[in-house]
């Protein structure tokens, strides 16, 4: 709000001052208002909608859209978007194995014809990133862990980042995990009723924001048989839900 402000002063009398958004993607907080940041900041009938997707497939923005649903979005500038690629339809599996995820990256590296380097493993912490990485490296899948400050997209190992470190990035193809019962993202939220639900909102754009990085391939793994409101919302009608069983299969 403050370099939002500092901007429209700076702005010539008359003058333009041109602001892109996704409403959905704020991760930092809940509540925003644009016309609250500035009152010379109202946008009715002053506004132009980019309702064509050129980064990720049909599927993939109809999946992760399908699971926003229900979250709160800013009136103001949301928006139906039209994709211009089509694409396997994303995967939630519930299972999370570390060898299912090291087999399905590199299976998805040959379809997609990338290397390791645009293949990302999106996590809730640093801590859990951290223990991610070594997992993955035992198992023979080249990953390096980096922190928000250390994002280095030159390097051809797989990526492994938090939800928050990732929001602007994007990667041909994205696996969220670390997803575990005993963590902090998928605790029970103990306020009262209505900060538990602003909370939940905000940790589903979290969610969304995170899925939202892929442009080509998206597959969930989650823990089986726990019950997160944050695990809700994966309508089979976007989704290929795969239980452990069908994993090799698919």
């Amino acid at each position: 709000p403050v370099a939002i402000r500092m901007l429209v002063a700076l702005c010539k009398p008359g003058g333009d001052l041109l602001i892109t958004a996704d409403g959905n993607q704020s991760i930092y907080g809940a509540g925003f208002s644009w016309r609250r940041v500035h009152e010379d900041l109202r946008f009715r009938g002053r506004t132009g909608v980019l309702r064509k997707n050129y980064r990720s497939t049909k599927e993939l923005a109809k999946a992760v859209a399908s699971y926003l649903h229900g979250a709160e979005e800013d009136e103001e500038i949301r928006a139906e978007q039209e994709a211009v690629r089509s694409g396997p339809v994303p995967a939630l599996v519930r299972l999370g194995e570390a060898d299912e995820r090291v087999g399905w990256l590199r299976e998805a590296a040959r379809r997609q014809r990338v290397g390791l380097g645009c293949l990302a493993v999106l996590v809730p912490s640093n801590q859990i990133g951290e223990c991610l990485e070594i997992t993955l490296c035992n198992r023979g899948l080249p990953a390096t862990f980096m922190p928000s400050q250390e994002v280095k997209l030159e390097t051809t190992e797989v990526k492994v980042l938090t939800f928050h470190a990732a929001k602007g990035l994007e990667f041909p193809v994205v696996a969220v995990a670390g997803l575990y019962p005993s963590g902090d993202f998928l605790a029970p939220l103990m306020e009262g009723a209505e900060q538990a639900e602003e909370k939940l909102a905000l940790k589903r754009r979290v969610l969304y924001v995170a899925m939202g990085r892929a442009m080509r391939e998206l597959r969930v793994f989650v823990p089986a048989r726990h019950a997160s409101p944050l695990l809700t919302g994966f309508d089979e009608q976007h989704w290929l839900v795969l239980e452990a069983q069908q994993v090799q299969v698919a």
